[in-house]
C-alpha cells in the first residue's frame, strides 16, 4: 500500500512538472525596446497569470505585457 501511494504521488509530481510553465513574468518593463536591441521575443506559457512577451536583448531578458502594441508588432514581424 505504501508503494502504491508513493508511486501515485511521484506520478502526480511528474505530471505537474511536465505541464507547468517554464517561465512566467511578474515584473514588467514599461518602455519601448528598440528593434535593433531585440535578439528574440517569445510568449509566456498560457498558464501564466499575466500574458507577456519575454524579450531577449544582448544584455538581459525583459518581460513586457502582451497588451503593448509595439511588442505585438515585433512578435508578429519576428515570425516572418
Amino acid at each position: 500500500m505504501k508503494t502504491l501511494s508513493l508511486t501515485v504521488g511521484l506520478l502526480l509530481v511528474l505530471f505537474t512538472a511536465v505541464n507547468s510553465p517554464d517561465f512566467c513574468c511578474f515584473h514588467f518593463f514599461d518602455k519601448r525596446i528598440p528593434k535593433a536591441n531585440i535578439v528574440s521575443i517569445v510568449k509566456t506559457h498560457r498558464q501564466c497569470s499575466t500574458p507577456a512577451f519575454v524579450i531577449k536583448t544582448p544584455r538581459r531578458l525583459l518581460c513586457v505585457k502582451q497588451t503593448a502594441e509595439w511588442a505585438k508588432e515585433q512578435f508578429v514581424n519576428q515570425k516572418r
